[in-house]
């Protein structure tokens, strides 16, 4: 028997030795990390100390120094060439014994671990009677929410997939009962009802029969103080600031209070905090770029709390906006100075000592550019893009993405460029900025 178990052990011990030969010798026993090379041969090495115990991870450690010595002096490194000129035997040494004591320690390491673990169900049993006694302190609790998405709307196969791992329904049985339930069945005091629409669809997209139904528009100001009252049947919104602080937010909800007051009934939020102070003073929420809608399933949260529309984020391409699931009325940003940054501090004051926010302020790049610096709620700035984007020339690109509206975001512009700029989105005029950036919308199109 331990004949048998010695002729096991070198069996082993030898293919480990073959697997670190390999390894040395290949490109297998070596990750590149750009200019540095990590060495690998210490996982046998590891794997050896602890199934063949210290010794052989010894003996598998001074394979791995030998072979690493061999391979210095055959194509010896800037540093392994330095140190075989100060000091072959010195290198030898580093080498062989660094790696013997690794393949030592990770044994003594593994075994000191194990007699530390119960070696059986008496052992196990007697630590879980001493626990029993004991007293326990909880350390830390957290709380916190998570939200849940709801599920996409089912499709042909969705359907099929679902009642067969729910209901054990056939593919056939759950066609012919979806099929009743969408042709109508019989409900007291109703007729017959239709309960579902059409299930055979591969298809989650809202029709452009249900986007163009929707019939409200928005309107936007520079933030909720300059919001005026509705005029000439034009829904006014309140912007809310895109940072509101706790010691802010009384404020804010004054303010809100009084646009309320004054029959504004939108309001337009770019976070969700902002949004459930507008809602709970019965505002219709309408969703600005801040909520960063990319897709589908962003635009799902704000459905889920009661938002009317959502703004989709200016860093998508136009054929991602085409195929997006719109599941909710959304918008999209075809004018104006979009934004780059908000300071939590007024640069402007920080700068001149004055508070000059009211008027425009630029910041000049050391290319020339002039990046426009505004005044944004709580003595904060929002810096803006040097060029406007632009694209009343391209409006048989955007109107054909299904979209409920296009905004057109005034900041810099005085009362006659805002006309203009209205008359040309309008088809009527003929305005065009100096100088215009298509966004990101067209990138990658040549």
């Amino acid at each position: 028997m331990k004949n048998r178990t010695n002729t096991r052990w070198l069996t082993q011990l030898a293919l480990l030795v073959a697997v670190l030969l390999v390894m040395n010798y290949t490109p297998l026993g070596y990750l590149q990390v750009g200019p540095l090379s990590m060495s690998l041969l210490t996982i046998p090495v590891a794997i050896g100390a602890m199934t063949l115990g210290p010794v052989a991870g010894a003996i598998l450690g001074g394979v791995f120094g030998t072979t690493s010595f061999v391979s210095a002096l055959r194509t010896p490194s800037v540093m392994s060439a330095a140190m075989l000129q100060a000091s072959p035997v010195g290198t030898f040494i580093t080498c062989f014994v660094a790696r013997v004591l690794v393949g030592l320690c990770a044994g003594w390491v593994y075994i000191g671990i194990k007699k530390l673990l119960p070696k059986n169900e008496a052992e196990a049993r007697a630590i879980e009677k001493g626990l029993e006694g004991a007293e326990y302190t909880v350390g830390e609790l957290k709380k916190g929410k998570r939200a849940k998405q709801p599920t996409p709307a089912f499709i042909t196969s969705t359907l099929q997939q679902e009642a067969s791992r729910r209901l054990g329904f056939t593919a056939t049985r759950t066609m012919r009962a979806a099929q009743t339930l969408y042709e109508g069945v019989d409900i007291a005091g109703h007729g017959t009802m239709g309960l579902i629409t059409y299930m055979r669809t591969d298809s989650l997209r809202i029709s452009d029969e249900a986007v163009a139904a929707a019939k409200e528009y928005i309107a936007g100001g520079n933030d909720a103080r300059t919001i005026q009252r509705s005029r000439a049947g034009v829904r006014v919104a309140a912007l809310l600031p895109r940072i509101c602080t706790d010691r802010e937010a009384p404020a804010l909800f004054q303010e809100l209070e009084r646009l309320r007051a004054m029959g504004v009934t939108d309001a337009l939020a770019g976070t969700l905090d902002s949004a459930r102070r507008a809602a709970e003073l019965g505002f219709t929420l309408r969703g600005d770029y801040g909520l960063g809608v990319f897709n589908g399933q962003t635009l799902k949260e704000p459905k889920r709390l009661g938002f009317r529309s959502a703004t989709l984020s200016f860093e998508l391409k136009l054929a991602q906006i085409r195929d997006l699931s719109k599941g909710l009325d959304t918008e999209l940003v075809v004018y104006g100075r979009l934004p780059l940054m908000i300071t939590e501090n007024c640069i402007i004051h920080n700068h001149s000592g004055r508070h000059t926010c009211a008027n425009v302020n630029l910041l000049t790049d050391r290319k020339g550019e002039r990046f426009p610096v505004v005044k944004a709620p709580g003595c904060r700035n929002e810096i803006l893009n040097s060029k406007k984007l632009f694209l009343a020339d391209k409006a048989g690109d955007w109107q054909r993405l299904g979209l409920w509206a296009g905004r057109l975001m005034f900041t810099t512009e005085n009362a006659r460029e805002c006309v203009q700029v209205l008359e040309r989105y309008l088809g009527r005029g003929s305005y065009q900025p100096n100088d215009y950036t298509r966004g990101l919308y067209y990138r990658g199109v040549e």
